[in-house]
């Protein structure tokens, strides 16, 4: 799973341990790497002679955590002794995959931990001859969650106990075939059978011995299911497949609704359709996860509580934020950093993430001040622990710089990327400084510093390849310079090597964008048909991709091009465009979204050109009734709606309806002298004034006809 956009915590715990090698004396285990199933947080284990403390390590602190216990000498065991139990201090430890090696005695052997009841771990090895018990609760699985439906389990399953570890017993001696051979090299940790692998073969394979056996319990069933789907889920497997176990262990724990494993296998399924694509469903499992949690009283430690619940609220937030609800969003984004505050050291780099996740959706709510501080927060954690040169530390940075264009703070964008091209360039990611320098273009361009941007997206150019994203990027973005400069000549020449450029790029999302920019830059040069035209090209990149992202602008390109062909008063060929963006945006957005303001306007044009006016006045008072419904700043267009609306209201006859829209006209002229509009303030007042003439005069005539 790439942990870019998904970055639950159930699998961030697990993801970010390393091996750890640590001999208490020459002749002990030398590596361990532990792989959790549970993702509960005790990655490493130092192991010494049996009969001796074990420890955990969490975090920078290592702990005993437990002893093992033996029958023979410890120098014995290490050759030929047996290891009948393993004792752990700490219920909350969990190891259910760990590989062991040894550089003299013991042969490399796998350990696993099965829950597969209340009170019972077993720890199997490939060799026959190791047998460890744990008597724990594993956390995360418990069978039953409230202490009178532990005791009712713990009856019920006692029986099946002897059963269970033959089964596993069974599992084990499987895996190795006749011919493997006994005494392999030291096993490392990044060799093709991984752990991951094993224990997906091991629980595949006890799992079809189960639904074999007479009398499988479902609990079981389950409980194998929900293994697999977790370890599915920690590997770059098609989530398709953890949707099949986790709804196959949703069925088998349907008996018990209100158990920590139903909330689990909830989480699970919901990750799944999440790594799908199917945000909806995801969000819908996830919160009917939260929902059992918060009105049930489980048996389950508060720190595993708020690590789902960390995980939980990440992942309902960026399902909300592909579904466009950013503001919807924030709540859980919030929660989740409360959580993470709770279940995390201060130091520790998921927090960090976690702030930096909250601060890409902030701004993409349009709430750059909230935004910003999540970042400085943000770059301070992973300064602290990658290093202030970090390339982690300078992808936050990079990203302030855009949040500080949005602040208008273009100084401090510019210092910011000051700090991260070189960090960029010291590590030789030629995309990442491209990357970094058409962000800080733009404040270069607020500040009117045209020659820099000019130097700098032409280095762009030359030092990325034709096939790069950036380099058609920039070259958009020099035509766009030149344009601001009014030097039509460089800028015409420049847009049509971007086009050419662009066109060869893979379709994308990210394509259709540069596309939209380019078409932005023919429409500042008045080249009115070469703008249609890449709009056009840019609405079928849209159309060939999927996701909210590409169904958004491709709404918004069709708006565009309805306007470009009423301005070329190509009416009859602007409203399918147009009436197509409304039916969109409405379905995205809904009905009541400012999205949809410009799109009703030039619509309600259109078919007022058309004669359509019935039609006409819908379009302007649906605008209308956005705008009395939001807050919004004044700008051209909200003028524009009121003004077209008093047009049509007289039209219609309607003068009172239309007088009171013109006065609005009137006050927003008087209030926003800043803004540039259509109608001046004095042709406003000459309007108003025929308006109140000719109801004047109407309102006369119907008085001599009643007379």
């Amino acid at each position: 799973m790439a942990p870019g956009n998904v970055s639950a915590k159930l699998y961030s715990v697990w993801k970010n341990r390393r091996l750890t090698a640590a001999n208490a004396c020459k002749d002990s285990v030398s590596q361990v790497f532990s792989a959790s199933l549970c993702r509960t947080p005790v990655p490493y284990l130092r192991v010494s002679y049996a009969g001796v403390p074990f420890y955990g390590r969490n975090n920078a602190e290592l702990q005993p955590i437990g002893t093992f216990a033996n029958d023979t000498s410890s120098e014995h065991l290490s050759k030929h002794g047996r290891v009948h139990s393993l004792t752990c201090n700490n219920t909350h430890l969990c190891m259910p995959q760990t590989r062991w090696t040894s550089n003299r005695y013991w042969h490399p052997f796998t350990v696993d931990v099965n829950q597969l009841v209340l009170n019972t771990a077993i720890i199997t090895s490939g060799l026959q001859s190791y047998l460890f018990c744990c008597s724990r609760t594993l956390t995360g699985i418990t069978a039953q969650t409230t202490v009178e439906a532990q005791s009712q389990n713990c009856c019920r399953m006692k029986d099946s106990n002897t059963h269970i570890d033959e089964t596993i017993n069974n599992v084990d001696n499987r895996t190795k075939a006749p011919g493997e051979e006994r005494f392999p090299e030291i096993v490392d940790h990044g060799n093709k059978q991984t752990v991951q692998e094993e224990a997906l073969r091991n629980f595949e394979a006890l799992l079809d011995q189960m639904e074999k056996s007479d009398g499988a319990h479902d609990h079981r069933i389950g409980t194998i299911c929900l293994r697999l789907a977790q370890l599915c889920d920690t590997g770059d497997i098609d989530p398709s497949r953890i949707l099949s176990y986790g709804q196959r262990a949703l069925r088998a724990y349907k008996s018990f609704p209100l158990s920590w494993e139903h909330v689990t296998c909830l989480h699970v399924i919901g990750h799944a359709y999440f790594r799908m694509g199917k945000f909806d469903s995801a969000i819908e499992h996830l919160e009917e996860s939260a929902s059992i949690l918060n009105r049930s009283k489980l048996a389950v430690k508060v720190k595993d509580i708020d690590t789902l619940s960390q995980a939980r609220e990440s992942l309902l937030g960026q399902a909300k934020r592909s579904l466009g609800k950013f503001h919807d969003a924030l709540p859980h984004f919030k929660r989740s950093i409360e959580s993470a505050e709770r279940v995390l050291e201060p130091g520790n780099p998921e927090l960090g993430s976690a702030y930096f996740q909250a601060a890409q959706a902030y701004k993409e709510a349009k709430d750059p001040e909230e935004a910003i501080c999540l970042c400085i927060k943000a770059v301070d954690n992973h300064a602290n622990y990658y290093g202030p040169k970090s390339s982690q530390a300078a992808e936050i940075r990079k990203f302030m710089s855009m949040i500080y264009f949005d602040l208008r703070e273009f100084e401090n964008a510019l210092l910011e990327h000051k700090v991260v091209r070189p960090i960029f360039e010291s590590l030789g990611r030629s995309e990442d400084m491209a990357s970094s320098d058409l962000i800080v273009v733009e404040s270069l361009l607020e500040l009117q510093r045209y020659d820099e941007s000019i130097a700098m997206l032409k280095g762009i150019v030359s030092s990325v390849p034709e096939t790069s994203p950036f380099h058609g990027n920039a070259l958009v973005m020099l035509g766009k310079t030149y344009a601001i400069v009014k030097d039509h000549q460089n800028a015409m020449e420049y847009c049509t090597m971007a086009l050419h450029a662009l066109e060869k790029q893979q379709l994308s999302i990210d394509t259709g964008s540069s596309l939209v920019h380019l078409a932005l830059v023919y429409q500042r040069q008045h080249e009115i048909e070469l703008a249609t035209t890449t709009y056009k090209k840019a609405l079928s990149t849209f159309n060939q991709c999927s996701g909210y992202q590409a169904h958004t602008a491709a709404a918004d390109v069709e708006g565009q091009i309805g306007f470009l062909l009423l301005h070329s008063e190509k009416v009859e060929e602007a409203l399918p465009f147009l009436e197509s963006s409304v039916s969109k945006k409405s379905d995205i957005h809904g009905a009541d979204s400012v999205e949809l303001l410009d799109v009703h306007n030039h619509l309600g044009v259109a078919y007022s050109e058309e004669g359509k006016l019935d039609e006409a006045l819908k379009q302007f008072e649906a605008a209308k009734l956005i705008l009395s419904k939001n807050a919004t700043e004044v700008d051209s267009l909200m003028i524009s709606i009121y003004s077209n609306l008093s047009n049509m209201y007289s039209v219609f006859g309607r003068f009172a309806e239309a007088i009171s829209c013109q006065k609005v006209v009137i006050n927003l002229i008087k209030r926003n002298r800043d803004v540039e509009t259509l109608v001046t303030l004095d042709e406003a007042k000459r309007t108003l004034l025929d308006l109140q003439k000719e109801a004047e005069t109407r309102e006369k005539a119907v008085d001599n006809a009643q007379k």
